[in-house]
């Protein structure tokens, strides 16, 4: 899940996707405050599904990848670097990209690392995220080397798609985007498109443990940086230490359709009445006037943003029951605001967001290498075999019509991203989610939370999106981190 243009520069997939770094260890989880879950026990998890996979610790004289490493201009006590790595890892000998990268230095050379990754996918601005994360985790910063990454297809290598750049829709994550655009943009990238999955990108990111010469690293994810965070632990699970997972996106992808989202956002809209004494159900106020006809689509949109990070819901609730009591003009006053700005491809991709989304997910036609004409039927047939409960005060329309599945029905027939529903390693992890978050919806990472074996699930209440900017969030993941700390194995 993205954030909106005003949120970029201080979250650089959404609904993203996520690292510390040290030896590995086996220690026990920790209680923490919050909801406890634990996982069944862990069985031994194949990596072979990962290319580019590593099973031995890399010689230090062997390291490669870093280039042009030199203390960052622009960020105090932060070195910088270019990571080269293939486009296509079945030929490393053929095109390079180079991606940048950077580390603080704060807590000294000899500290262990902690990578982050952002949501997305498809942001940028790697200087600005380091940055926010160093202001909002201080402890974290004077005992780990915090360190990020531009993944491909953003930032110096983003994919531009112009025209669908230039379209307000286009950065928003569920609002319909133009059928023409969406394939005229897949058609620009090319066939190259097949190599912007997860995929090819944990491979990168365990090619920058390797060229940072250490043995294994602790990961952590925001948004869509859970999603990838959770695959790398999957891939490569001695080379995890611990796992952060702040704002859960499910490793499966989770559901095309937004159902638990939608569901959820009576309990959030009634939570927020009844705190504020409004003496009326905004969910059958919600549910009245979706049912009439309003765009379902576009409130939701508008409720996602409204939820991110400390929710300023409370406006779109009154305006919603006016609307229930025949006055729409000032819902739709509020629903206009809502599209973002236009922006830069290098500040975010919407190219990168449709060519990973659209492969790595599933849908009811299957993957993305399913016929495009057979696609409106296959989700017309899944919409339907959904009970209306469970979309409940949303419907099917709105289900089938936000962009998840409107959008990614139209792009062109691409080979997908490998999935993975594999049993989880056994490692200390960290599930945090805000109660009100609707972007990725607390039910989804209290599912998730239950299949970690060793994991602590703790829930933000009255928060939204991004629990680390909130200051209990934020010493939840502070406290874990430090807790688990590996102690350094250096090669």
């Amino acid at each position: 899940m993205r954030k909106r243009r005003s949120d970029l520069l201080v979250t650089v997939a959404i609904c993203s996707a996520v690292v510390v770094v040290g030896c590995s260890s086996n220690s026990g989880s920790r209680s923490a405050p919050g909801v406890a879950v634990s996982g069944s026990a862990s069985t031994s998890v194949s990596s072979a599904e990962a290319i580019d996979l590593d099973p031995t610790p890399p010689k230090r004289s062997a390291a490669k990848g870093l280039s042009k490493v030199r203390k960052c201009s622009d960020q105090k006590r932060t070195e910088c670097a270019t990571l080269r790595v293939p486009l296509n890892y079945a030929n490393a000998g053929g095109k390079k990209l180079s991606l940048p990268v950077r580390w603080s230095t704060r807590a000294g050379t000899n500290a262990p690392t902690l990578l982050y990754l952002n949501g997305g996918p498809g942001l940028g601005n790697n200087r600005q995220f380091l940055k926010s994360t160093l202001n909002k985790l201080p402890k974290v910063a004077k005992n780990y080397r915090v360190a990020v990454i531009e993944t491909r297809g953003t930032g110096d290598t983003a994919l531009d798609c112009p025209k669908l750049q230039a379209d307000p829709d286009a950065v928003e994550d569920v609002m319909p985007m133009r059928p023409n655009q969406i394939e005229g943009c897949g058609k620009r990238i090319g066939e190259k498109r097949k190599f912007y999955t997860t995929e090819q990108t944990i491979a990168d990111l365990d090619r920058y443990r390797r060229a940072l010469r250490i043995s294994s690293w602790a990961v952590m994810g925001f948004s869509y940086g859970t999603f990838e965070a959770q695959r790398y632990a999957i891939a490569y699970p001695a080379r995890t230490d611990t796992l952060t997972l702040d704002g859960v996106v499910r490793q499966d992808g989770g559901d095309a359709f937004y159902t638990p989202a939608l569901h959820e956002t009576g309990r959030v809209l009634r939570e927020v009445c009844a705190e504020k004494n409004c003496g009326y159900d905004p969910a059958a106020d919600l549910n009245k006037i979706v049912v009439e006809g309003m765009d379902g689509v576009a409130i939701f949109n508008a409720l996602l943003f409204a939820t991110l990070k400390q929710p300023y819901v409370y406006g779109l609730i009154k305006a919603i029951h006016k609307a229930a009591n025949g006055n729409k003009r000032p819902l739709r006053q509020q629903i206009k605001i809502y599209p973002a700005d236009p922006t830069s491809a290098s500040e975010y991709s919407v190219g990168l967001f449709l060519a990973t989304m659209c492969t790595d997910m599933r849908f009811p036609y299957g993957t993305s290498k399913a016929p495009l004409k057979s696609r409106p039927a296959a989700i017309r047939e899944g919409v339907n075999e959904i009970n209306p409960a469970a979309l409940y005060p949303f419907d099917r329309t709105t289900a089938r019509g936000q962009g998840q599945i409107s959008n990614c029905r139209h792009w062109p027939r691409t080979r997908p991203g490998r999935f993975t529903n594999a049993k989880f390693p056994d490692m200390p992890t960290l599930v945090i989610n805000g109660d009100w978050d609707l972007a990725t919806p607390v039910s989804d990472a209290r599912a998730q939370a239950a299949r970690i074996p060793n994991s602590q699930m703790v829930v933000v209440p009255r928060w939204g999106h991004e629990t680390i900017a909130n200051p209990y969030g934020a010493s939840q993941i502070s406290g874990f981190l430090l807790r688990e700390k590996p102690s350094v194995v250096d090669q």
